[in-house]
């Protein structure tokens, strides 16, 4: 027999507001529940991942929200979660931890309409009861899209809401607007000390500009570098918000004509070197530093460098100059020959991966009879220099 009640509250919490801890004291008081768990989203499917906020912050601000509240607690079971998060796979584990407990899931009436196109929905019964909150009680007749049995498992709670959005929330951010009392004032202090938001919008802003200047083509292809971007700066403990940046300017400029690209260059006073000069494919990254420095406010030194020299390399790059040329070589709809080989080589080490990189851009520019920047031999010679002091013998990757 059950004999405790645990509420959830599933979300991606960016970030956690009132609206979200008013409506968990109000469930936990109607069902009596023992206590209610909030948990933050890992990486949500319906969510583009240069929309949500690292993990971390969420989860933080979770934490000061409830530290209040007694019968408030947190959890990462998501977080921790490889991959996409999924409401099947956790209540699954749920179920593992709190054997003598019936489990009572907290959503709004929007969420309930449309969880049939969650994963397996149609097991999701099997594994909780869903309490649904809405101002008005609403008919579940209108669910059309669910079953008799998933609806035996669904109560509708009519309750004050607070009409608070975390959308809303970032917008005033970004828009310097007040967001005091919308937010646990512990939570809008970490708002303000991280800096969080504002740098997000920022980039939604640059996504719809590049989306002007670029085919639809180079926009996926964007699109792309940056999920690989996000990938690989978790996993050589780099910013994600630095990589992400990079990311997107790293190819701003490469809708350009040639022509235009001169004009620009000439009206902006960028030089080139002999072996750029005119040439589309070397000259749009100085071009994109520009952009982003000059029309953007860009000025981190670092993701500037790695905007500008993501084509070519050079001696002694950064971690996040070669995280970004990774990413560009690397990113999902890459499909040239060997590429399947430099991503399995960067679960071994990052460097030898971008060292086997170059080795195919020159030695595919040598075949085309074209010439090979200096600046892409000097990157290659100086991490085979990195990688013969680490004892990698590269020969065996041949």
């Amino acid at each position: 027999m059950k004999n405790k009640k645990i509420g959830i509250m599933g979300g991606t919490f960016d970030p956690i507001h009132n609206g979200h801890l008013f409506i968990a004291e109000q469930v936990r008081i109607k069902y009596n529940l023992n206590k209610v768990l909030f948990i933050p989203s890992g990486q949500p499917p319906h969510k583009d991942g240069l929309n949500v906020s690292e993990a971390i912050h969420r989860y933080n601000m979770v934490n000061l929200a409830i530290a209040s509240n007694d019968y408030f607690f947190s959890s990462l079971i998501e977080i921790d979660r490889k991959g996409n998060t999924y409401t099947i796979d956790t209540l699954k584990q749920l179920k593992t931890i709190y054997l003598d407990s019936e489990i009572y899931f907290i959503v709004g009436y929007d969420t309930i309409e449309t969880i049939h196109t969650w994963k397996d929905y149609e097991l999701l019964p099997e594994y909780t009861r869903f309490v649904v909150v809405s101002r008005t009680t609403q008919s579940a007749g209108n669910l059309i899209n669910l079953t008799e049995v998933f609806l035996d498992k669904v109560d509708f709670f009519e309750t004050p809401v607070i009409d608070i959005s975390s959308t809303e929330i970032r917008q005033n951010i970004y828009n310097n607007k007040s967001i005091t009392y919308m937010v646990d004032n512990q939570v809008e202090r970490y708002i303000y000390k991280h800096n969080l938001y504002r740098a997000r919008w920022y980039m939604e802003d640059i996504m719809i500009e590049l989306k002007k200047n670029v085919s639809e083509k180079r926009y996926i292809h964007i699109l792309g570098v940056i999920d690989s971007a996000d990938e690989l700066a978790e996993k050589f403990s780099v910013s994600k918000e630095k990589a992400r940046l990079a990311a997107i300017f790293h190819d701003y400029a490469k809708g350009m004509s040639k022509k235009s690209m001169l004009e620009f260059a000439k009206a902006n006073k960028l030089d080139f070197d002999d072996i750029e000069y005119g040439n589309k494919e070397l000259m749009h990254g100085k071009i994109a530093r520009y952009i982003a420095q000059n029309k953007y406010n860009v000025n981190d030194n670092d993701v500037l460098n790695a905007i500008e020299f993501h084509t070519t390399g050079r001696k002694k790059m950064s971690k996040l100059e070669k995280l970004i040329c990774l990413a560009d070589y690397i990113e999902k709809n890459r499909e040239y020959p060997g590429v399947d080989k430099i991503r399995n080589l960067v679960d071994i080490d990052y460097n030898l991966a971008l060292y086997t990189a170059f080795n195919g851009t020159i030695i595919h520019l040598i075949e085309e009879n074209k010439i090979v920047h200096t600046r892409t031999v000097e990157a290659r010679n100086y991490l085979l220099s990195i990688l013969n002091e680490k004892g990698v013998c590269v020969w065996n990757i041949f």
